[in-house]
């Protein structure tokens, strides 16, 4: 597209560079909104921290560079309601947490989510345990 008869490789530089920053702008615009708008659906906390990653990277590429700030947001804000207590977590931490920092937290909360405890304990020597005691006074042995 840019190659012509007589160009130098300056020339051909300038071609390719123009052609790729050509629609720049309306790039930026499109990568910006799918980044707001991004939601978690059935993605794990992996996939979908990468996403936001390579959306983010994408945007570095063509001069609009996305605060980290803002990556945590634009994560939370995407984030399923089973995801609402460590959100909330996050939110409410000042100063935020990182983008790596809370990737991390959300994906311990998916492992806990994944592999519930048993609400059962095998200790049974405490006050909520299931086992009732009975005693039974006699009132001639008193």
């Amino acid at each position: 597209m840019v190659l012509k008869p007589g160009m130098t490789s300056y020339d051909l530089w300038k071609g390719l560079e123009h052609l790729f920053r050509e629609n720049k702008d309306s790039r930026a615009m499109q990568i910006d909104q799918d980044l707001r708008s991004i939601e978690i659906g059935d993605m794990s906390i992996h996939d979908y921290c990468h996403k936001i990653k390579v959306l983010s990277d994408l945007l570095a590429n063509i001069d609009q560079l996305v605060p980290e700030k803002n990556l945590v947001i634009y994560m939370i804000n995407g984030l399923g309601y089973k995801f609402d207590n460590v959100s909330s977590i996050i939110c409410h931490q000042q100063p935020i947490s990182s983008f790596q920092q809370t990737r991390s937290m959300l994906m311990v909360e998916e492992t806990r989510l994944l592999h519930p405890r048993s609400s059962t304990t095998t200790h049974r020597d405490h006050s909520s345990s299931p086992v009732a005691l009975l005693s039974r006074i006699d009132a001639q042995n008193l």
